[in-house]
């Protein structure tokens, strides 16, 4: 589903690495990703897919502290 979606964007050397990654999506509670274009892609198969998935997350590159960053993301909880 993944493959799928990522036609709607550039491909790009990193698809086949983001294909293996996007399996753990079915395996854990939170998914976190900093690639814009693979997460636009996990969200449309997360929408298309029946069984239960990771809560999707994207890390904003742009926040020069990273432990900001995940506070913003744990109160979203």
């Amino acid at each position: 589903m993944v493959a799928f979606a990522q036609l709607d964007s550039r491909i790009s050397h990193g698809n086949p690495n983001d294909l293996l990654h996007a399996s753990h999506a079915l395996d854990v509670d939170f998914f976190v990703t900093a690639d814009q274009a693979f997460f636009g892609a996990l969200t449309e198969a997360k929408h298309t897919y029946s069984g239960v998935a990771a809560q999707l997350w994207l890390w904003t590159r742009s926040n020069p502290s990273g432990f900001e960053e995940l506070r913003q993301l744990l109160k979203e909880l």
